[in-house]
């Protein structure tokens, strides 16, 4: 797999990062952070726009990126026993990486990584350590894993960052992301579709049966691409396809740029033109060197096809009995590239003869060579070069502007280059960053950078510049919420108890769970705002018969939606208190400044918000309305935020993962729980055999069997059974088996009589329909469900309704029990409220339909289905949907908190509090506030004097070296500049 590799020399060294502008300035100096250039705006960067990036002198290092958000992976250690699998960020590195050079870490190669201190942390490895990585990817709703083990070749520092990331070579990066897109990777072993090379045009050419019209010649695709057109003669046809096709008819060229014309423009333009003309793609001639044997010649290559016929028009005898212009017809479909290897030679070598193969070679992109074998179905002379199917020419062209080879043994093109959406740039100085942030923005990218505290860092270069600072920081800490606020590092998963506890502190004022990044990434626009991209979609529908998501490719946002972060909040919020706004509820979102400046939206507004994901390959996308509630104050330096409910950011979360919600029409997986037993009941008639046995638990999931005395039945299947039959359960050691196992134990059981089973659990049955005497009660439920046959054999003293157990019974149809005699009001149909009691995420209602009442009974007899169900939520959290009649999987955890104390001085506390919990990378202000603080008290214990002087009068000092115009009016203008700005 061919890379794309821009970088360049890394630049000075790096230091600890120190986000405070009034710290010393050769920290600054040494810290890598603030010569980090992010970009903001998404596009297709093409390798020779990075390649001219990192050419440019004040570039330090360059490195492509395919996605703005890292991908995720699944990491754990190798060779250990009980080790966890820990979720971790996937970014790539090359050599010549400063972030990993001068943070103790090394260049990685081959099948290495290098892990940041928090990764290497919430794994517990050491340099020189195995890992092993799963990626992971959707393919029509199933998930497919692929897995490789890496060396971990280093642990960075914790300067480097508090993320928990992974560093690979490039190489293994965009391994990663062609698996995660569909595709396969041969040299990983991991499967999937190839990368097949798409053919693009320089143009088109049309041959019109009467004159079209002015309105069809300025734009023939109707899509509002700029096309310059020119009328062809014979001579001009001959020129551009090297042979003279038809005699009649008005013929015209259009081209756009080289090789933007897709075959999606193709069809688009066809449709719109119907049967007024025939559309033929153009490549303009390529030059190229043919080759037979040892001898070869510099030749054209021109590519025709003859279109599929749509004008009606008579053939006269003479015309019918002309031979075809070239003897193949249209292009195989997408995929058949080996239909395309033929062509029309001129007599360019001595007895040259239909069906040789010739070889042609091309100076591809990059400087390489690529060869590509073709059949000779036609020597024809006055040939002016070699005439090739358009669709092998438009291959041809791409193999010129991107990086494709061919695969000879299959006959195909394979695209290996990667579309690189962004990139890490470090400038090489600091003052180096402004010239790289205004040539980017020059280039029309938006980029976030720390160019703002750089300048601030040099203006605050004298003694009293930094102590106004402070006092103006330490106002404004003291005064806001920042100094109250806490939020999580990465690395770790919070339970929704977890949160439920710290809701109970009294130092807490308010605690919210966040999500992933890229969960929280979404597109928003005005509704009264048309979206283009819908008029581009439904001319490719129309034309293709296919549904594209996003036109035209590689435009993003589309057009008309903008990029905003997601941030769920709920009644309490701190961050409304500033602004008088209520907390969004329902349909209702609040807009941070950045955001509504952008959209240019005002409360009362109508918003959609579009929600992507990738499944098999595709992009998908849901869409819900928002009213705009409210919109905060701007504030400098603000991002592009939409406040909103809770419930809601869930939903997003659950579709980012490929679930469904029904209440908002977002289709996918159902989140279904799934049943889990820990074990199997067999009944015999004698004495089974220890080798029969020990065939049941090999490879089966359970690992040992031991038979259930006659006295002790009743305490685990819920009933005595007869004394002819022996009882015999099959367990397993560590974790649940599922319904394969059953299977696998059914089929190597033969006629035994096999009942999944799950260990008594405790429930509360109550009856609210009506009042019984003795209701509610504490009792056990037992599973049992097998075939009415082997209860008859077996003599058993009932025989339950619900027949065997079934994998995709519908959770409904399993609310059955057979009751004891709870009372003398217990009759059949009657409805209880089962309550399981013991569960993880704590107890879990669900009603359950009395179909037999039996006084021999222990307890709750019920189907093995459903104690498999109440077995799950002892690992799981599971919730009960009443309106679907289904148990559903509630989330396991959270990525992450975002929590507020109620003063100032409970931060450090809590933060103690949380350190002992085990959790790192916590972010608080409270620090700074300290270090701002006791800066104050140094200044003012130092010279007392001096320092009430300078804020009484207010000297100039501070406005001469810090101010861009002139000083401010009056003696403590200065003063009061900084401290009210």
């Amino acid at each position: 797999m061919a890379a794309t590799l821009i970088l360049s020399v890394a630049g000075p060294a790096v230091g600890a990062a120190d986000h405070d502008p009034v710290g010393r300035w050769p920290r600054i100096r040494r810290d890598l952070a603030y010569r980090s250039i992010v970009p903001l705006t998404v596009r297709r960067f093409t390798p020779g726009w990075l390649g001219r990036l990192a050419r440019r002198p004040e570039a330090a290092f360059v490195l492509p990126l395919t996605r703005g958000v890292a991908p995720e992976v699944s990491v754990r250690p190798v060779g250990r026993a009980g080790g966890s699998r820990v979720v971790l960020e996937l970014w790539p590195t090359a050599p010549g990486d400063p972030l990993l050079l001068e943070n103790g870490g090394r260049i990685p190669l081959g099948r290495q990584g290098v892990l940041s201190a928090a990764a290497a942390s919430a794994l517990g490895v050491k340099a020189g350590d195995r890992i092993l990585v799963r990626v992971v990817r959707y393919e029509g709703g199933v998930a497919q894993r692929a897995l490789v083990r890496l060396e971990v070749a280093a642990v960075l520092r914790a300067q480097a960052g508090r993320q928990a990331r992974l560093y690979v070579p490039l190489d293994l990066y965009l391994a990663a992301d062609e698996y995660r897109d569909g595709f396969g990777v041969p040299a990983l072993g991991w499967p999937g579709r190839q990368t097949l090379a798409e053919p693009r045009y320089d143009g088109l050419i049309v041959r019109f049966g009467r004159w079209p019209g002015r309105k069809l010649l300025r734009d023939p695709s109707g899509a509002g691409e700029r096309w310059t057109r020119r009328r062809l003669r014979r001579r001009g046809l001959a020129e551009a396809i090297g042979l003279i096709p038809w005699q009649r008819g008005i013929t015209y060229q259009f081209q756009s740029g080289p090789g933007r014309v897709f075959p999606i423009t193709l069809g688009s333009t066809a449709k719109r033109i119907g049967r007024r003309g025939r559309v033929v793609p153009w490549v303009r001639p390529l030059t190229a060197t043919l080759c037979r044997f040892d001898l070869c010649r510099t030749t054209l290559v021109y590519g025709f096809s003859p279109p599929r016929s749509r004008l009606r028009t008579t053939r006269s005898r003479r015309s019918a009995s002309r031979r075809p212009a070239v003897p193949w017809g249209p292009g195989p479909p997408g995929g058949n590239h080996r239909g395309l290897l033929q062509a029309l030679a001129p007599p360019m070598f001595e007895g040259l003869k239909p069906g040789e193969t010739l070889f042609l070679k091309l100076r591809a992109s990059g400087g390489r060579e690529l060869i590509v074998p073709v059949r000779v179905v036609g020597v024809r002379r006055r040939l002016p070069g070699l005439i090739v199917p358009v669709e092998l020419a438009g291959l041809l062209r791409t193999a010129s502007l991107a990086t494709v080879r061919f695969d000879l043994g299959r006959r195909l093109f394979l695209q290996t280059e990667h579309v690189f959406t962004a990139f890490r740039l470090y400038a090489r100085t600091l003052d180096d960053v402004e010239p790289l942030v205004k040539y980017l923005q020059s280039q029309g990218i938006r980029v976030r950078s720390r160019l703002t505290s750089i300048r601030r860092a040099r203006a605050l270069q004298s003694p009293l510049a930094r102590l106004m600072w402070r006092l103006r920081a330490v106002l404004r800490l003291e005064a806001g919420r920042a100094a109250l606020r806490i939020t999580s590092g990465p690395g770790h998963g919070y339970s929704p108890e977890w949160f439920t506890r710290m809701r109970r502190r009294p130092e807490v004022a308010f605690v919210i769970p966040r999500f992933r990044r890229i969960v929280t990434r979404a597109l928003v626009r005005l509704k009264t705002t048309p979206d283009p991209a819908r008029v581009v979609r439904k001319i490719v529908t129309r034309a293709t018969g296919k549904f594209f998501k996003f036109a035209p490719k590689g435009l993003w946002p589309p057009t008309g939606w903008s990029p905003v972060r997601l941030v769920p909040t709920a009644p309490g919020d701190p961050e409304f208190s500033s602004s008088s706004l209520p907390a969004p509820s329902g349909r209702r979102a609040v807009m941070s400044g950045a955001a509504a400046k952008t959209l240019g939206a005002r409360t009362g507004d109508r918003l959609i918000l579009r929600v992507s994901r990738r499944a098999g390959g595709q992009s998908q996308f849901g869409e819900v309305g928002l009213m705009v509630a409210g919109v905060l104050p701007p504030r400098p330096g603000g991002r592009p935020l939409i406040y909103i409910p809770f419930r809601l950011a869930e939903a997003v979360a659950d579709y980012k993962d490929g679930f469904e919600v029904a209440r908002l029409g977002w289709p996918g997986r159902a989140r279904a729980a799934f049943p889990r037993f820990d074990g199997f009941a067999l009944w015999f008639d004698q004495p089974p055999e220890p080798a029969r046995m020990e065939a049941l638990t090999t490879g089966t999931g359970v690992t040992r069997w031991r038979a259930v005395a006659p006295d002790r039945r009743a305490d685990v299947i819920g009933f005595a059974a007869s004394s002819e039959a022996l009882v015999y359960l099959l367990l397993a050691r560590r974790r649940p088996v599922d319904f394969d196992s059953y299977q696998l134990v059914r089929r190597r059981a033969g006629d035994m009589m096999i009942v999944p089973w799950v260990r008594p659990i405790t429930v509360l049955v109550t009856a609210p329909a009506w009042p019984l005497p003795s209701l509610p009660r504490v009792t056990r439920a037992f599973g049992l469900s097998a075939a009415r046959y082997f209860f008859k054999v077996h003599g058993l003293p009932f025989v339950p309704p619900w027949g065997p157990p079934r994998e995709n019974a519908r959770h409904s149809s399993l609310l059955r029990a057979l009751a004891p005699a709870f009372g003398p009001g217990l009759t059949v149909n009657d409805r209880l409220e089962v309550t399981v009691l013991g569960l993880a995420g704590g107890p879990l209602t669900c009603p359950v339909k009395v179909v037999g009442v039996r006084s021999e009974l222990k307890g709750l007899i019920v189907p093995s289905a459903l104690m498999g169900l109440w077995r799950i939520a002892r690992l799981r959290p599971v919730r009960f949907d009443p309106r679907g009649r289904r148990f559903l999987l509630a989330r396991r955890a959270y990525a992450g908190f975002r929590l507020y104390a109620r003063d100032p001085g409970d931060v450090p506390r809590l933060r103690r509090l949380l350190v002992r919990q085990g959790l790192t990378g916590l972010r608080s202000r409270a620090a700074r506030l300290v270090r701002l603080r006791a800066a104050l008290g140094r200044a003012v214990s130092h010279s007392p004097y001096r320092f009430f002087w300078q804020v009484t009068i207010g000297q100039g000092a501070m406005g001469d070296e810090n101010r861009s115009g002139p000083a401010p009016a009056g003696p403590n203008g200065g003063f009061w500049s900084v401290i009210l700005d």
